[in-house]
């Protein structure tokens, strides 16, 4: 197993390398896309394996920017989160955290009698819920995650790492929006909410991946909070002053943050992950 150390690059070949696969990553949905939508089923299955083939050669393009000759260096699939110790708590302590988040759209979507489940897996277009539940989640995070924090990581420290590792992310999802554009998918207002919306969300839940995969040092950590949040989606906030009681959901939406807030450093701590 090849060793791999980060520790000798410069800021800015850090930057370069970690533009570098961002850039792949993004360019390589737009080269088998054929000018079709995104949910076309030709652009699901070619993007599909399009990815497949980025995450393929991701760990190699990792291996090319690192010095195998430092003292500290690492086995790269243990670099890359891919490990058994602490497993289990690396993916108990993700679902029970994005639980917490979401325990007022949970509560909400219970009093609306709706199931955010129900269609998992379970809808016409399986190509869709694979993309959305399974290579989506596993791609990004091994790519904006596994990959990118051990390289931004030595140079950066662990907390201009999780804060600038979401600018990555939110890179490779801007791309939704010139789709919508060019296909006319919405007037220009509509585009530019969706640019914020868009921005802000992956800018949080980057930073939440990048937060998990740092403290757990596993990569199944981010791709089970990914997936869980893929599913449950963007909380209903629109529907709360509709509500029949908005006062106590939003009391469920305070508190369901402020206790995600309150255990977010406790349940991840290091040494929880350690067998």
């Amino acid at each position: 197993m090849p060793r791999v150390s980060f520790r000798g690059l410069s800021g800015s070949s850090v930057l370069s390398a970690c533009l570098g696969l961002a850039s792949l990553f993004v360019l390589s949905l737009y080269a088998v896309s054929a000018g079709l939508p995104r949910n076309h089923p030709v652009t699901v299955r070619r993007r599909i394996l399009a990815i497949v083939c980025v995450c393929s050669v991701a760990p190699a393009y990792l291996w090319a920017w690192s010095s195998a000759d430092d003292d500290d260096a690492e086995p790269l699939l243990r670099i890359l989160g891919i490990k058994l110790d602490g497993i289990r708590w690396a993916i108990v302590s993700p679902l029970l955290l994005v639980s917490l988040a979401y325990l007022g759209p949970l509560i909400h979507y219970a009093t609306l009698k709706e199931n955010p489940f129900s269609e998992l897996f379970g809808g016409e277009r399986r190509d869709i819920e694979l993309r959305n539940y399974v290579v989506a989640p596993f791609a990004e995070e091994f790519v904006f995650r596994a990959c990118l924090v051990p390289l931004l990581t030595p140079s950066l420290g662990e907390l201009w790492t999780i804060l600038l590792c979401p600018l990555f992310f939110g890179l490779a999802h801007l791309h939704h929006i010139v789709e919508w554009a060019l296909n006319g998918e919405g007037t220009f207002t509509n585009v530019l909410i969706g640019l914020l919306v868009q921005a802000g969300y992956t800018s949080v839940f980057g930073a939440f991946s990048a937060f998990l995969f740092v403290r757990s040092g596993h990569l199944v950590s981010p791709v089970l909070a990914h997936t869980y949040c893929n599913v449950l989606g963007l909380p209903p906030l629109a529907s709360i002053p509709s509500h029949s009681r908005p006062y106590t959901i939003l009391g469920f939406y305070v508190l369901g943050l402020v206790t995600f807030l309150l255990l977010l450093f406790p349940m991840t701590s290091p040494t929880w992950f350690i067998d």
